[in-house]
């Protein structure tokens, strides 16, 4: 049961890892709009407290979109409900990226956000220890390198 309980642990940190930090290509591109530039310079003046709670909007604001997937999940549209949960997740993971990225020194200001912030950190090295966390980067190299390897033949015109 340990063992399962460290996979699943594995995965959805691994998840999270991907959303946080792949997202920040998107929010790069977005972020050249002016309306976009001017929110973000207003976000990273928050207070502490100001921007923690605005590290809990997102979340927040995206209950109901998640609940309409978990409804469209029990009504027989799995697809669906899966679709809306996974949009909400990573529209949410993205968002609150962002925000930590804009306000991480008043966030680490408040001491529980920093005896959080150290608590994910320990969290993150262990998940890394594990063998689970091992095949997963050994199983992900690999599947990269095949993609490197197929895109590489479709350069040289061989199917």
């Amino acid at each position: 049961m340990k063992r399962v309980a460290t996979w699943i642990l594995v995965a959805l940190w691994m998840l999270e890892e991907l959303l946080w930090d792949s997202l920040n290509w998107i929010e790069d591109k977005i972020a050249f709009l002016s309306l976009v530039r001017k929110l973000e310079r207003w976000v990273a003046q928050r207070t502490p407290w100001q921007a923690a709670a605005l590290m809990l909007t997102p979340a927040a604001a995206l209950v109901p979109v998640k609940i309409i997937g978990l409804w469209l999940l029990t009504n027989g549209h799995s697809l669906a409900g899966i679709g809306t949960i996974l949009v909400a997740k990573i529209i949410g993971t993205a968002i609150v990226a962002r925000i930590y990225r804009l306000c991480q020194a008043a966030l680490l200001s408040l001491p529980w956000f920093a005896a959080c912030h150290g608590l994910a950190l320990r969290i993150s090295a262990w998940v890394r220890t594990t063998e689970a966390w091992q095949s997963a980067m050994r199983w992900k190299a690999a599947l990269r390198q095949q993609a490197s390897d197929f895109l590489a033949q479709l350069k040289r015109g061989l199917p």
